[in-house]
C-alpha cells in the first residue's frame, strides 16, 4: 500500500464484502465505498472531490430517490452514508426507515453532516497550507 493511503483500526470492523478486520489492522482507504447525499450540487462536489483525494470511493447523489436507487444496485457494498440532515429527516425519515428495514443495509453506518461547507472549506484549505509549509 502506498503511504497515506491508508488508516489502521483499534477496533474489529467489518468491511464491504464481510472481511472482518483485526485490531490495529490497516484498512486501505482505497477499498471504502462511502455514499455521499446532498441536496447541494456545489457542497457535494467538493466534499466528493476531497474524500476522492484520500482515496475513497465515492457515489454521489443529489436526491433523495437516488439515495434508495444506489442502495438498491450497491447497498450491501457501501461501507459508509455521509448525508446531508435535510434529506435524512424529509419526508418523515423515510430514508432512515428504507435502510433500517432492509436486512443487507442495517449494518451501514449513517453519518449525518452539520458543518457549514465555507466552514469545512476554510479548514480544508488552512490544512492544504500546513501541509505545503511543512
Amino acid at each position: 500500500m502506498e503511504k497515506g493511503k491508508n488508516i489502521v483500526t483499534s477496533n474489529n470492523v467489518t468491511c464491504s464484502g464481510g472481511y472482518r478486520m483485526k485490531n490495529h489492522e490497516a484498512i486501505d482507504r482505497s477499498k471504502i465505498r462511502i455514499l455521499l447525499c446532498d441536496t447541494n450540487a456545489e457542497s457535494c462536489e467538493e466534499v466528493s472531490t476531497l474524500l476522492c483525494e484520500c482515496s475513497y470511493q465515492v457515489t454521489s447523489v443529489w436526491i433523495a430517490t437516488e439515495v434508495i436507487g444506489v442502495l438498491n444496485s450497491e447497498g450491501p457494498h457501501v461501507d459508509m452514508i455521509l448525508a446531508e440532515v435535510g434529506l435524512l429527516v424529509a419526508d418523515d425519515a423515510w430514508m432512515l426507515k428504507f435502510i433500517m428495514g432492509d436486512k443487507e443495509l442495517q449494518h451501514i453506518p449513517v453519518i449525518s453532516k452539520h458543518i457549514s461547507t465555507s466552514i469545512l472549506g476554510r479548514a480544508v484549505k488552512r490544512t492544504r497550507l500546513i501541509k505545503l509549509n511543512s
